[in-house]
């Protein structure tokens, strides 16, 4: 960072003072220097004393984005008579900290028993546990929508595939009787069912990477930050699945077209 952090005398002051997070001093000055010039908040005019360095997301924030300014003056110029939140450093261990907090509040706040805290301290590891928490679940619930895709997508190729041996009955009972082994009609069916979801699961894929590249391209327009990354391994597994699908839900099918009896098959109208 460069320039100085806000000091009692700015805060005690009320002083009109303000610090930039780095991504908002780029979009406004550019390769100038930005301290010691002035940026309007609320039609009130700050002196910029301070740009901070590239810092990405705390406490769920973007802090490249912020712009800070002295408690005091928030208050002041907000019409606000308290404060609703509180970011603090410390250079104590983070469990001792939180316990030191706590008793500083209570004290303020007239509080003897812990129970009846009008408060909450929230660490850089709670903000992690949450985010955990939330992308945990969410994971689970793609999950389980894809899960349900594939059943549903596995009793569509069966079904197919019982259509198709029904149809080529008599297709079967010829080859059978010039010689193909139960075996070789077994392959064949599963071949085609393997076929089948392969080449969905690779349209997918296709698809789904299309998408969520537009999606993207969509969000950047409002928000900087994101990347579009391909994961190999993402791909290999689902078209993998797709492959997978298709053995399991192909077999029975295809083991009802190696069973049939040739004479019943040449007969079959």
């Amino acid at each position: 960072a460069s320039g100085y952090f806000f000091d009692e005398t700015d805060v005690d002051s009320r002083r009109r003072v303000a610090v930039l997070g780095s991504e908002v001093a780029d979009r406004l000055f550019g390769f100038d220097n930005p301290i010691g010039a002035q940026v309007e908040i609320n039609d009130q005019k700050f002196r910029i004393v301070a740009v901070m360095e590239s810092g990405g997301t705390r406490f769920l924030r973007e802090v490249d984005k912020q712009i800070y300014i002295p408690f005091t003056t928030a208050m002041t110029i907000f019409a606000k008579d308290h404060v609703m939140a509180l970011v603090m450093k410390t250079q104590l261990e983070s469990n001792d900290a939180v316990a030191n907090i706590q008793q500083i509040l209570r004290d303020q706040h007239n509080i003897s028993d812990p129970e009846d805290d009008d408060f909450r301290v929230l660490t850089q590891e709670d903000a992690e546990s949450v985010t955990e928490e939330i992308t945990g679940v969410l994971q689970i619930f793609l999950v389980a929508v894809a899960m349900i895709s594939l059943l549903v997508g596995g009793i569509g190729i069966m079904n197919i595939m019982y259509v198709s041996v029904t149809e080529r009955t008599k297709e079967i009972g010829l080859r059978k009787s010039i010689g193909a082994r139960t075996q070789d009609i077994l392959q064949q069916f599963l071949m085609e069912a393997v076929f089948l979801t392969f080449v969905g699961g690779v349209l997918g894929m296709f698809i789904g990477t299309l998408f969520t590249w537009i999606a993207i391209q969509i969000i950047l327009q409002y928000q900087d930050g994101w990347v579009f990354e391909l994961s190999t391994y993402g791909v290999l597994l689902g078209i993998g699945f797709s492959t997978a699908i298709g053995i399991l839900f192909g077999y029975a099918p295809a083991r009802k077209a190696a069973k049939i009896n040739p004479i019943e098959a040449m007969r079959y109208e």
